[in-house]
């Protein structure tokens, strides 16, 4: 009974184990913590023009949202579907483009079978489930790619032109116009078939007395885009095209030549003059490109690749190598290589007359034994002056008259028309002071220059690109002056109101004599915040003269070397003007130094020499005395204690 039980507790034992067992590995449903009925997404960097696409910075705030960085991409429209973007190439303006994101829930969270996303606070395009996964996309469309720059105008070069017998082929056709480029891979020759115009084959020649076209397609670069605002224009080899029309369903334009081949036999035209319109004349900074030129003659075209500029210097015409731009002060030429079409031909050289732009052309050069070169020089562009330096101001002195017979310039290609000053009014009004006036306490006053440019020099176009300087302070009181059709520049510097108060001068320099001077130091008790400038006699000096330093109760104006060495010798008053009043002051050159004064005083050699006596404070007896004292002691002190010893 005893051994039963003992196994029936085993038996108990084991099963119960069992369960706990059972029980240990068997799976536990997890509660979901919350659903997901929203996602937010934020940081997504828009498409723009010439820039590469990012998914770098997008995040969302979303609590049990996390986004798959794996699989979030651009994407853009092919073919009426969505293709993943090329990460390595640019937006391109006016195309269309989407971004598709990835997100999954966190573990104890899970999708609504529907839910609504926003994309930086915009609604989301779409939201796709996967049949069976555990994920949702999210895809936002963004509008077309504003354009960076705008382009309403194409010039399209290096044209072969169509002749009996040869091949027609699009290589060297290429464009110099900024913003847009030629697709020959989507270009190409027609000719009629019927009443339809279809593909010429390349490997087939022209034929005489047939019609070609030249289709050109072109297209904005990544960031340019066509201009709404302006009918689309363009020359082919200098001759407008005879249609332009959009290209359907591709941000392009077709542009469209005809050409007509004479029949075979058929005599040809000679042309004796040829009109060219459309040169941009050179500007100084614009890029040295050929472009908008015209060429207004029936049957002549520009030729392949021969019109350049060049830099024309004493009857020498220099290419201008590929990305040079037009400079200040230097003339330039260029030739224009005009060639005939199928069935004319032109005059040589010295028959040959021209026009550039309505004026006659320089010269008529031979190119090859077809085409002509068209010279034209063009007056050279002027220097730009962006300095102007006017001296000889006097500046307003209480009592004195307004005087402007000194002021001058010495900048190239500048000169004075007139200068005159103004007395500022209580009520803010000007008046301009006649000579024989007089500057007046407490009044402000503004000296006025008016400059204008020599022939062959030009301002810039933007006052703020001046730097004028009046008495050697600089000044931005710049404006546009007119004389007639000239424009020039209005030059001002301001005074403050004028006082007749005086500053302390603390400091001066001593006298210096002629050939070894120094610089000369002087110091006003008035504010550095207060200083204006420096007087040398009547006259204003020049601040490259002097160094100016100081604090709120002291001016220090060191007056340097280079200065004073050039006075002779006298008295020269400097004056140290402050908003607060003047102090004066003086440098002295003296011709010689003043003879030097013996001030040794004199003795009698045969005097008898006095009996010295003890200086005040001498006490040599006195510890003389105190010595002797303290050996007695030690005396008395010593046989004392053998006294003792003894008993």
């Amino acid at each position: 009974m005893k051994r039963q039980n003992q196994r029936a507790a085993i038996y108990i034992v084991l099963a119960l184990l069992v369960s706990l067992v059972i029980q240990v590995y068997q799976p536990v449903p997890v509660m979901a913590a919350g659903t997901i009925s929203k996602v937010d997404i934020t940081g997504v960097t828009p498409p723009e023009a010439g820039v590469k696409p990012t998914v770098e910075g997008i995040k969302t705030d979303t609590s049990g949202v996390k986004i798959d960085p794996t699989l979030t991409l651009w994407k853009e429209s092919h073919e009426g579907g969505l293709i993943k973007k090329n990460p390595n190439t640019p937006f391109k303006a006016g195309e269309v483009y989407w971004i598709e994101i990835h997100v999954v829930p966190e573990a104890g969270y899970a999708f609504e079978d529907t839910i609504t996303a926003s994309i930086n606070g915009e609604n989301a395009t779409k939201v796709e489930k996967e049949t069976g996964e555990n994920f949702r996309k999210l895809l936002l469309e963004f509008p077309p790619v504003e354009p960076k720059e705008y382009v309403s105008h194409i010039d399209i070069i290096g044209v072969t032109l169509p002749k009996a017998g040869e091949n027609p082929t699009l290589e060297g056709i290429r464009t110099d116009s900024k913003g847009l480029v030629v697709d020959l891979d989507n270009s190409y020759w027609s000719e009629m078939e019927g009443s339809n115009r279809k593909k010429k084959d390349l490997a087939t020649p022209f034929e005489a007395g047939k019609e070609y076209w030249l289709e050109l397609n072109v297209s904005p670069d990544a960031i340019s885009g066509f201009s709404g605002t302006f009918p689309f224009t363009a020359f082919v080899n200098g001759k407008q095209p005879t249609e332009i029309r959009d290209a359907e369903g591709a941000n392009a334009k077709w542009v469209i030549l005809k050409f007509s081949l004479p029949p075979e036999g058929a005599p040809s035209q000679a042309i004796s003059h040829v009109d060219i319109t459309g040169v941009v004349p050179p500007a100084i900074g614009e890029p040295a490109i050929p472009q908008g030129i015209s060429v207004d003659t029936d049957g002549v075209v520009l030729g392949s690749d021969h019109t350049k500029w060049y830099e024309f210097n004493d009857g020498t015409h220099t290419p201008m190598p590929a990305g040079a731009s037009f400079e200040a002060g230097k003339q330039y030429s260029i030739m224009i290589e005009v060639k005939p079409l199928a069935g004319y031909t032109l005059a040589t050289e010295d028959k040959l007359t021209a026009t550039v732009n309505g004026e006659n052309a320089t010269g008529v050069r031979y190119s090859t034994p077809e085409t002509r070169g068209i010279v034209f020089v063009f007056p050279p562009l002027p220097k730009v002056v962006s300095k102007v330096d006017i001296h000889g101001v006097i500046p307003p002195q209480i009592g004195k008259s307004p005087t402007t017979t000194d002021v001058i310039t010495y900048t190239e290609g500048v000169y004075i028309k007139d200068s005159f000053w103004l007395k500022v009014e209580e009520d803010k009004s000007f008046h301009e002071m006649a000579s024989n006036e007089t500057f007046e306490k407490g009044a402000e006053y503004w000296f006025v220059s008016e400059v204008f440019c020599d022939a062959g020099y030009k301002f810039p176009a933007l006052t703020t690109e001046i730097n004028a300087t009046v008495n050697g302070w600089q000044t931005k009181d710049i404006e546009p002056a007119f004389w007639g059709t000239k424009t020039g520049m209005s030059i001002t510097r301001k005074f403050s109101p004028l006082t007749d108060a005086e500053n302390k001068m603390t400091k001066e320099p001593e006298p210096m004599v002629d050939g070894s001077v120094d610089s000369a130091s002087f110091t006003s008790g008035a504010n550095i915040e207060d200083f204006q400038y420096v007087m040398f006699g009547d006259e204003e000096l020049h601040p490259n003269y002097y160094e100016v330093k100081g604090d709120s109760g002291s001016t220090n104006v060191t007056i340097n070397y280079d200065f004073v060495k050039t006075l002779d010798p006298g008295s020269y008053v400097v004056k140290i003007v402050s908003k607060t009043g003047t102090a004066k002051g003086e440098i002295v050159i003296l011709k010689e130094a003043p003879p030097k004064v013996d001030e040794t005083p004199k003795t009698d050699k045969t005097a008898t020499p006095a009996t010295r006596l003890p200086a005040t404070g001498e006490n040599i007896g006195t510890a003389l005395w105190i010595a002797l004292i303290l050996l007695a002691a030690g005396v008395l002190l010593l046989i004392s204690r053998k006294k003792i010893a003894s008993k």
